[in-house]
């Protein structure tokens, strides 16, 4: 009967395991890469346009990224301080609100569907 040693099997399990660890990461940081994009056009289709400044200024930077793991933020670069009141709305001046024109939940909504199914296909 032939034996097999144990440390050798370790470092081989060990070594299979990272192996795959990084092939799932590469296809993770690929998803954020591809999402936050899809995300940040999407945005620019579905903004509210009144002269098409707001819309045109969204992108996608990256926040954080290291060894393991990747971060980007979906962003309007200039108008900003408009996000949370086109959303959701805002009082008037002189009373009465201003509608919400939602547009980023269904953008963030949709961006977590997609994320999920391409690390799906690519694990």
């Amino acid at each position: 009967m032939a034996g097999i040693d144990v440390g050798k099997l370790a470092d081989e399990l060990a070594a299979s395991l990272l192996e795959y660890s990084d092939s799932v990461t590469e296809v993770v940081k690929k998803a954020v890469d591809d999402v936050s994009k899809s995300t940040a056009s999407e945005l620019k289709n579905t903004s509210p346009k009144r002269t098409g400044a707001y819309a045109k200024d969204w992108a996608a930077k990256q926040a954080y990224e290291d060894r393991r793991s990747k971060r980007k933020t979906v962003y309007n670069k200039k108008h900003y301080q408009l996000t949370h009141l086109l959303e959701y709305g805002h009082a008037k001046r002189n009373g009465g609100r201003v509608p919400a024109k939602p547009h980023i939940k269904a953008a963030e909504e949709k961006a977590a569907q997609e994320f999920e199914a391409a690390i799906r296909r690519g694990i």
